[in-house]
């Protein structure tokens, strides 16, 4: 996420299926998302990085402007931003 992954790079190879529907696909992504307990742009929202015990990236993600307090993700690119390295956290 810190790399600037979002959904936008969320496709499959493009021989996947016979036939591609891009709505069919979305849909099959946004069920996804919302299953892991991610935003529709595909980061983990501060509720579920929390209820994991990752608050401290939650956190970072905040300070880096990747999510803000309600979880919405904004829309330009963060992934060349500089910023201090998180470090791992517990055992």
């Amino acid at each position: 996420v810190r790399r600037g992954l979002r959904r936008k790079n969320e496709r499959p190879p493009e021989d996947h299926w016979a036939v591609r529907d891009e709505k069919f696909e979305q849909k099959l992504l946004d069920d996804y998302y919302d299953f892991k307990g991610w935003n529709r742009d595909g980061i983990p929202t501060k509720e579920t990085l929390d209820k994991l015990g990752l608050n401290y990236v939650s956190e970072d993600f905040i300070k880096r402007g990747i999510l803000t307090g309600n979880g919405v993700a904004p829309s330009r690119d963060t992934s060349k931003e500089k910023g201090e390295p998180i470090e791992s956290r517990g055992a």
